[in-house]
Formats: C-alpha cells, structure tokens, sequence
C-alpha cells in the first residue's frame, strides 16, 4: 500500500506520529470519497430521464432501452472523469438490475400471483432476447417516505 508523503506526519523528534499521519489521511480519503461518490439519487434521476425520453410506442406500451445505452448516456448526464468512468458504469449497471423485474409473466400460477404482488416495487421492467432491454414499470409505485415533517404544523406551542 502506498501512501501520499503529503499524509504522513512527523511528531517533534522526527518519528513518524501514526495518529496524526492517519487522521491526515483520513480526512483526505473522506474529502476524495465526497468527490468521487455520486449520491444514488443522481443514478436514479440519471435513468428516469432516460426512461422518459425513450417514450412509448404506438400501442402505448414504455419502449425499451439496452442497458449498453442506458449505461452510456446515464454518463453523460453523471459526467464522471475518466478515472470514475468503469466504476460509475458498474454503479449505473447495478441499480438498473437491482431495481428491475422480468417483463414476462411466468405460465405458472403462483410464480405469476408473486411476480404481480412484487411488481409495484419495480422501478423498471427487463426483456431479454430480441427487441429486448429495459423500459419504464407503468406499475411502479413510489415508495412512502417517513417524513413527519408533512404532518408537523409548525406550531409548537400546543
């Protein structure tokens, strides 16, 4: 492991200080991971607009997207640098899958009656196969946040 010279601290006799050289170092990985990470909110509005503005076709059903292009043009939105690139690709990847569910309805009954209890929870829906890809979950629905603040009046004085 290397570590930047710029992090490493010297105590009054010239010795190494380990706590200093770790704080340095710590504030320094945590000010470089600030800049690196971007929140998974900025994945996910990156995606819906791209899920957006690939419409729908002429039966009205979400068009679908390669996650290949999915992944490209979510970087042009994210503008990572060249050294963030294969990972932020990787992150984009991961939420697409993570947050996906097969668009074919399976033939038997209790696999079918699970997979539509699930749907709602699916941001998108995949296809494998020809004309396959992902598309925008018509049946998703948004997740309630736990937020009081909507039921708090702003009077505290009651």
């Amino acid at each position: 492991m290397t570590i930047p010279l710029s992090h490493i601290k010297h105590d009054e006799t010239g010795l190494i200080d380990v706590d200093a050289s770790c704080d340095a170092y710590r504030a320094a990985l945590t000010a470089w991971k600030a800049s690196v990470e971007v929140e998974l909110a900025d994945i996910q509005a990156a995606v819906d607009k791209l899920m957006r503005l690939a419409g729908k076709s002429e039966d009205g059903t979400p068009n679908r997207t390669a996650m290949a292009t999915l992944k490209g043009m979510a970087m042009l939105d994210l503008q990572p640098t060249p050294d963030e690139y294969t990972a932020m690709t990787a992150r984009v990847e991961d939420f697409i899958k993570a947050n996906s569910i097969n668009a074919t309805v399976p033939e038997d009954a209790a696999e079918a009656a699970a997979r539509a209890e699930a749907l709602p929870r699916f941001r998108y829906l995949s296809q494998k196969g020809k004309s396959g890809g992902y598309s925008v979950n018509p049946a998703f629905v948004e997740p309630e946040t736990d937020d009081d603040t909507d039921a708090d009046d702003g009077d505290d004085n009651e």
